[in-house]
């Protein structure tokens, strides 16, 4: 007899483990797209926007990475950014020219 509580405590501590990463999944194409193209609104130069890693990682946030050219040609390398789908407002963690309300709402969001 005890080994069902052993078997039932490692049956619930899979499904804890599993509902608490069930959040994060790959964005769809859609949604992607709607993000990225949000994204590119804020860049000098859109055509240039390298992305990877489109998350959605709670309902309604989008979270990525994007890389684009700055005002003297130059690629900036990659930075964390956010797309809230409700209000289509955007923040893009661009090397430390961001504000803390900022950096707040993509904590809460995408970390």
């Amino acid at each position: 007899m005890e080994k069902v509580p052993t078997v039932i405590i490692a049956l619930l501590s899979c499904f804890v483990a599993t509902t608490a990463t069930a959040e994060t999944r790959q964005a769809t194409k859609k949604e992607s797209a709607t993000a990225r193209a949000a994204v590119k609104l804020h860049l000098k130069d859109p055509s240039s926007a390298q992305f990877r890693l489109d998350l959605v990682t709670r309902p309604g946030a989008v979270c990525g990475m994007v890389n684009a050219r700055n005002s003297n040609g130059g690629y900036t390398g990659f930075v964390n950014w956010l797309y809230i789908t409700a209000t289509s407002q955007v923040v893009i963690l661009d090397h430390g020219d961001y504000t803390g309300d900022e950096m707040t709402l993509y904590s809460d969001n995408c970390d």
